[in-house]
């Protein structure tokens, strides 16, 4: 992954109704250009759907590899 990367901050409510701050690394902005996002992509309250690697330590941190975006099209992220 070069940088500067891109992050994603996420509330992700648990299954307790806590909610939970998950932090999401993204590729580059060159690299997501190529794989179709722009400056536009996500808005603050979007709901999406992150497929990816969660940190080996269990905590809140996930490697996205591929992005739901609200209306369904799927993205690749790295």
């Amino acid at each position: 992954m070069l940088n500067p990367h891109g992050i994603i901050a996420l509330d992700v409510a648990g299954e307790d109704d806590t909610v939970e701050h998950w932090t999401v690394a993204i590729d580059n902005p060159l690299a997501l250009r190529r794989l179709g996002w722009s400056k536009n992509t996500l808005k603050d309250g979007d709901k999406i759907t992150v497929t990816g690697n969660r940190a080996k330590n269990g905590s809140f941190h996930l490697r996205a590899v591929e992005v739901q975006l609200p209306d369904g099209r799927k993205l690749m992220a790295l």
